[in-house]
């Protein structure tokens, strides 16, 4: 039992850590189709205003995605927008916006990981530490 409860904890840890990179890497717009216009930006203030502040962009179709901040502040409302999936490039009617992968989205991609094995380590350890106890005979 406690073995499966391990199995389904560190699933769990591994599911909300890749989920986590993807969102970061979704705010870039890099992996993201694009052809629309700007509808609405919206900027939602977090606890510390102008650092942690959270950027929506609204489109024509109604689509509403979250973007890193340098993003959002070369966009205007009314502005035609266009990128394939996985383009670095978006243009933005005659400008094109080059796009890339925000701090905290490189953050997460080592922090995740080293997060999963350190939480993995304590999981395990006193399991490691208790088999090592009861083997030694002296």
């Amino acid at each position: 039992m406690r073995s499966l409860n391990l199995l389904m904890l560190t699933g769990l840890f591994v599911v909300l850590g890749l989920g986590n990179i993807i969102v970061t890497a979704n705010r870039s717009l890099i992996p993201q189709t694009i052809d629309a216009e700007v509808a609405l930006l919206d900027i939602k203030r977090e606890k510390h205003p102008g650092i942690d502040d959270v950027h929506f962009v609204t489109l024509s179709t109604g689509e509403t995605l979250h973007v890193d901040k340098a993003i959002a502040e070369e966009l205007q409302v009314g502005m035609p927008i266009r990128k394939q999936a996985w383009e670095k490039e978006l243009v933005t009617g005659d400008e094109h916006l080059s796009l890339e992968y925000s701090k905290d989205f490189l953050g997460m991609t080592w922090v995740m990981p080293l997060s999963f094995l350190v939480a993995l380590a304590v999981l395990i350890w006193p399991r490691l530490w208790l088999i090592a106890t009861r083997t030694k005979k002296i």
